[in-house]
């Protein structure tokens, strides 16, 4: 019993028998930067939570640099598409195979499934196309299925989104000249609107014969009657790109709207067949609150690329001029009374 005393005593005197007592807290998302996440993740309040499961099924693909669009059918199929080569990637069951492949120097910037199970693919090079490929057409995995052209037009290079409305009509949105076609069950094309922007990058509709339009370089919203083919402008954004547009159940209008060339820095490597700048004929604007109307965009050279690039096409006409409506005011505006002169 004497010993085991001497012995606590001893251990006592020496600081490294000791153990203190630490403790942390976690309670924002960067607490756990230095940290290996596992099958976790981490919301912007510092919660762990169990993450989803992710399963990369295509990857290192020496034909792909960029992925432009992606799309579901009916079936459940996801296509895929890609730069700089133009390869359309259908996605399965887990397991992804080439479709089409259309070559160096273009890009696959729009996809549209059918309802017939037939896929429209638009693409953008020395001039844009749009291709379709039919249900159940066959596959090889080294040259694809061969699309069939139904629309093309010489001063179409890029082709930037498809919609096809309630009526069946497919409407088409261009650069760099900032056009929209459309075209009927029969083939037959024509131009339905003819902008002061470069490009059309985004289309929705309302179902109910009306369609909205996103543009660069100015940020513009154009709504158009199908009927009337009357259009103005609905939304002028601080942004130069409306690159999204979609309508929900009550009818509001919402839009994805970012600054510099974020859309034609990966289109410009599909053109090119090489990572480097795109087409972008005007310098984006700073942010920031307009007190003027936007000016119209100036007519560009094509930008010297990477050798082996596509030029773009100079914008050759005089822009047409659109009619710009003012929305009624939804505040009243109160102003201070005028003093009284001495």
């Amino acid at each position: 019993m004497k010993s085991a005393v001497l012995m606590i005593a001893a251990c006592a005197s020496f600081p490294v028998c000791a153990v203190g007592t630490s403790y942390w807290t976690h309670t924002s998302e960067t607490d756990f930067a230095a940290g290996t996440l596992e099958n976790v993740v981490v919301t912007n309040r510092g919660e762990l939570k169990l993450s989803r499961g992710i399963e990369t099924v295509l990857s290192n693909d020496p034909k792909i640099a960029t992925v432009h669009a992606l799309t579901e059918s009916a079936d459940g199929t996801i296509y895929v598409a890609t730069g700089a080569r133009g390869v359309v990637i259908a996605i399965k069951d887990g397991k992804s195979v080439t479709i089409a492949d259309f070559g160096a120097n273009v890009s696959v910037t729009a996809l549209l499934a059918e309802k017939d199970g037939s896929l429209l693919v638009a693409t953008s090079g020395d001039k844009g196309r749009v291709h379709r490929i039919k249900p159940g057409a066959k596959t090889d995995e080294n040259s694809g299925a061969k699309p069939a052209e139904i629309f093309a037009h010489d001063d179409v290079q890029y082709i930037w989104s498809l919609l096809r409305d309630e009526h069946g009509t497919l409407f088409i949105a261009t650069g760099p000249h900032g056009q929209l076609f459309s075209m009927d069950a029969h083939g037959k094309s024509k131009l339905v609107l003819d902008t002061v922007q470069n490009n059309l990058l985004s289309l929705a509709t309302d179902g109910k014969g009306t369609l909205y339009v996103g543009t660069d370089p100015n940020g513009i919203v154009y709504k158009l009657s199908i009927e009337s083919g009357e259009s103005f402008v609905v939304y002028d954004a601080n942004e130069p790109e409306i690159n999204a547009l979609v309508l929900d159940a009550k009818g509001n209008l919402y839009l994805a709207a970012s600054i510099g060339g974020a859309v034609f820095g990966e289109a410009a490597a599909a053109v090119a067949g090489a990572a480097g700048e795109p087409d972008n004929p005007t310098t984006a604007p700073s942010p920031g609150i307009r007190d003027e109307p936007p000016a119209q965009p100036e007519p560009s050279d094509p930008p010297a690329g990477a050798p082996g690039e596509t030029p773009a096409i100079p914008r050759t006409s005089e822009p047409k001029h659109m009619m710009i409506l003012e929305e009624p005011a939804n505040e009243s505006v109160t102003t201070a009374p005028a003093e009284t002169p001495a």
